[in-house]
């Protein structure tokens, strides 16, 4: 802050804060558009002219403010918080021809997805699908798909996808096996009781394609998915075993 004074003189603090969250939730989006070749490791030093644009309009500052922001505070950016994307920027194959030249994914697709959590109910975010052209991988949230095999990551994020176009944070299916385990509330009276005390009252988008309602599967899919990972990881079973007993449950199912 002392270094750049004129930010904080030409700039409101509001304006900083938006800045902040924007550039928060938009961190694997700015990494992205970036060349193959650029470092991720570090923020990046300057903001491409698309994003400079968008965070001066949305912030309702210069583009000169935008950059001088974003100089201020590239290192205290964050990860994003509902933006679903895989673990890591490159493919992980050892002998990727991309990954040798320290190149990462750039072919990505997004969806709309909804991300059920413990503390803000249903929240509608997207979910960003990586692709590497060299191996034919696709890289998504929580697993790996080559040749029809969906393969989990050994370390998994703090969320879980239990079908195409549903998330849900381990807490709350941890609170499910909870409820399964000692008091023998079915898979169906846990859908309930998140959808009429834990939904916090928020109704779907108009045009959002996905609901904002736990069901009974869904339960029994993040009971299944994460009892099987637990086990897998407990055991230290080899990782292709889990992938096709995880394959075999159909959960992963629009």
């Amino acid at each position: 802050m002392k270094a750049m004074p004129d930010v904080i003189n030409c700039v409101s603090l509001t304006a900083l804060f938006h800045f902040i969250n924007l550039a928060t939730s938009l961190k694997d989006n700015i990494i992205l558009i970036q060349p193959a070749e650029a470092q991720t490791s570090s923020p990046l030093p300057v903001l491409s002219p698309a994003f400079n644009t968008f965070f001066a309009v949305a912030c309702s500052i210069s583009p000169a403010q935008a950059n001088h922001a974003w100089t201020l505070l590239r290192h205290h950016r964050g990860f994003a918080k509902y933006l679903l994307y895989p673990p890591s920027q490159y493919c992980t194959k050892p002998h990727c021809l991309c990954r040798g030249k320290g190149m990462t994914l750039k072919k990505a697709e997004q969806r709309n997805v909804v991300l059920f959590t413990l503390a803000h109910g249903p929240c509608a975010v997207r979910s960003v699908q990586l692709y590497c052209q060299d191996c034919n991988i696709d890289y998504c949230h929580n697993y790996t798909v080559f040749e029809g095999m969906q393969t989990y990551y050994d370390e998994q994020p703090e969320t879980i996808q239990v079908t195409d176009h549903v998330f849900m944070e381990k807490s709350v299916a941890e609170l499910f096996k909870t409820a399964m385990d000692v008091s023998w509330t079915s898979a169906t009276n846990c859908a309930r009781l998140y959808n009429m005390c834990l939904s916090q009252g928020k109704q779907t988008p108009e045009g959002y394609h996905v609901k904002f309602e736990i069901t009974g599967d869904h339960v029994w899919d993040a009971f299944i998915l994460t009892a099987l990972l637990e086990d897998s990881k407990h055991r230290m079973h080899s990782s292709l075993f889990l992938r096709q007993a995880i394959s075999g449950t159909g959960s992963q199912k629009p």
